[in-house]
């Protein structure tokens, strides 16, 4: 048998599972035996857990998006699943699942040695069922007591007005329970739960002690809550009377407040044609009326803030990966400025301005939305956040706000995952475009101040500093070397050789008073002898040029020069030529450092 305990803010269950399958999630179960999380954080279908006869669980994730955390740093991503053994701590969102064996005892039978008679007990009365309204016994309303209350009826009290916050407060039932509580925990004959909206009243739910009641109220008396902001309470005078309330024999209303805005009332009447002899409202039952008031309120403030909680995690993971927002989630002051290395990548669609003259608005639109959507999966994928979209291009980032020791590793194969979905593309918009589509990457890693670098009026989570700098102009230079990927020299050192690169020069960059190494990221999904040969050769005639070794640097360049079209790459071209002008001109002061400044 194994016990399952789930711990999170809203509750805290232990479960016994024998045998078969059991799920969680924040929705409903569909057939399968399922229990239901209070928590706003984790999919409507979550985990699912399946004893095995060996003893081991098998834990699916259920979720498309959510990733859960196990023991550790191992993860369990959406869709995947993992046989382990108990004991098994897991979490995801706010809640903590404790996974293990249970032994079950030898049950014996043996009499108590001295019984205990239960007369001997002293009990109270029973409390309300859960989720429930129904008594198990006789209680009594405000209106058939006293002022002075004894304990047994001020529990009642409490437990009505628990049994009115157990329900979601953005259903009906929550509002039902409200207008129900006034009848039979105040006394009154009709309770109303109304609703304030451009300065107009509407009913929410109303309950009566007979079965139809009237929808009548006092102008008068909801102006005052709505001016006084407070409580009211009265007989019905000739005020109320001429304003159809002629068989009301007193009334009660409280506000409703949003912040320090009313935004509705608990409104209650007794009655003079409801009831044989009607009772004054009384203060003791405006107070209980107010409290009503006030847990009403509370439910929606407590709506409210779930909702801002799904508004932010909805904006949370247009940026962020899952697991990114459940850490985020967990800990805001991630989003605190501090300064961090990091690995930045800038994306840029190529020749943008001409392809947008081939489509309308709606077309282009579409077409970067597109584009966008698969650079992004492409930067969630690998742990990255989208910083910024400028145009028709990204900015994304890693080892913010989370820690990745392999930052400058994942920001490369972002970019390689994303050279890789150029096929697609193309085959998907070359009714539109009649062109290939082509991507300029630059990556840079260096130290940057990393957090909300918007304003007190839009939040914009990012990065800023030289290294951002440096990556804009890296992608920018794509151009001139058309080269797809450049990668600047302190992101290849973090690389060492776990990705097929080649140093193409050091460059002057716009903007930048020191030169920048730029080394070709290779984008071919594999590597070859042909293009390893090729590689060394470039590498080692850019070493002699470094030192003005010209001519045997452009011996070395000469035979890269021919074969196929496609040795023609731009660096060799430009390597050569400057060896071939040194040679003719030589330099009275010579800057190994190429002048590429342009953006």
């Amino acid at each position: 048998m194994l016990q399952i305990r789930i711990r999170n803010p809203h509750q805290v269950q232990t479960h016994d599972l024998p045998e078969g399958t059991l799920e969680f999630g924040r929705g409903p179960g569909q057939g399968i035996p399922r229990v239901q999380l209070k928590d706003g954080f984790v999919s409507r279908d979550q985990l699912r857990l399946e004893c095995q006869r060996d003893g081991r669980v098998v834990l699916t994730n259920l979720s498309d998006k959510v990733g859960m955390k196990l023991a550790g740093s191992a993860t369990i991503a959406p869709g995947k699943s993992e046989e382990l053994t108990p004991p098994i701590r897991l979490s995801v969102g706010e809640t903590e699942f404790e996974i293990d064996s249970k032994i079950m005892p030898d049950i014996v039978a043996a009499p108590a040695p001295n019984p205990t008679p239960p007369q001997s007990f002293n009990t109270i009365l029973a409390p309300i069922q859960a989720g429930t309204a129904e008594t198990t016994g006789p209680r009594k309303s405000l209106a058939e007591i006293s002022d002075s209350p004894d304990m047994q009826t001020l529990a009642s009290w409490f437990e009505t007005l628990i049994d009115v916050q157990r329900a979601a407060a953005n259903s009906t039932e929550f509002y039902d329970r409200t207008a129900r509580a006034l009848v039979e925990l105040v006394g009154l004959d009709c309770g109303y739960v109304l609703e304030l909206s451009s300065n107009e009243w509407s009913v929410l739910a109303s309950h009566s002690a007979n079965s139809n009641p009237p929808v009548q109220f006092s102008k008068t008396v909801l102006r005052h809550i709505q001016e006084q902001r407070r409580t009211f309470y009265q007989h019905a005078d000739v005020q109320l009377a001429s304003q159809t309330m002629s068989d009301v024999s007193a009334v009660v209303a409280s506000p409703v407040f949003d912040g320090d805005r009313v935004v509705g009332a608990i409104y209650g009447i007794r009655s003079c044609h409801m009831t044989d002899c009607a009772q004054a409202i009384r203060p003791l039952e405006a107070h209980i009326v107010q409290v009503l008031a006030a847990a009403v309120g509370a439910g929606r403030a407590r709506v409210n803030q779930e909702a801002e909680a799904n508004r932010q995690q909805v904006l949370f993971e247009q940026f962020f990966s899952p697991r990114l927002v459940e850490a985020l989630q967990r800990d805001p002051s991630l989003l605190t400025g501090r300064d961090r290395e990091i690995t930045v990548l800038f994306s840029d669609i190529r020749n943008f301005s001409g392809h947008s003259e081939k489509m309308d608005a709606s077309q282009t639109c579409e077409f970067v939305g597109s584009v966008m959507s698969r650079l992004t999966k492409r930067v969630t994928e690998s742990g990255g956040v989208v910083a910024s979209y400028l145009g028709d291009g990204l900015l994304a980032m890693w080892n913010a706000p989370l820690e990745q020791e392999d930052h400058a590793e994942r920001a490369c194969r972002a970019a390689l995952a994303m050279h890789q979905d150029l096929p697609a593309l193309n085959e998907q918009w070359k009714h539109l475009l009649g062109a290939d589509l082509h991507f300029g990457i630059g990556i840079n890693t260096g130290l940057c101040m990393v957090g909300n670098t918007g304003s007190d009026y839009k939040f914009h989570y990012g990065p800023l500093g030289h290294t951002v700098n440096i990556a804009s102009r890296v992608e920018s230079t794509t151009k001139k070397l058309r080269t797809p990927i450049l990668i600047a020299g302190t992101t290849q050192e973090k690389l060492g050789d776990k990705f097929l690169t080649r140093r193409l020069c050091q460059a002057h960059l716009a903007g930048m008073a020191s030169p920048v190494i730029l080394h070709e990221l290779h984008s071919a999904p594999e590597e070859s002898d042909e293009w390893n040969s090729r590689r060394n050769a470039y590498e080692k005639a850019l070493a002699l040029y470094e030192n003005q070794s010209f001519v045997e640097a452009s011996l070395t360049l000469f035979p890269l020069l021919g074969g196929a079209e496609e040795y023609y790459d731009t660096p060799t071209l430009l390597l050569a030529g400057r060896c071939i002008r040194y040679l003719q001109n030589p330099p009275e002061t010579f800057d190994p450092a190429w002048n590429l400044q342009h953006k």
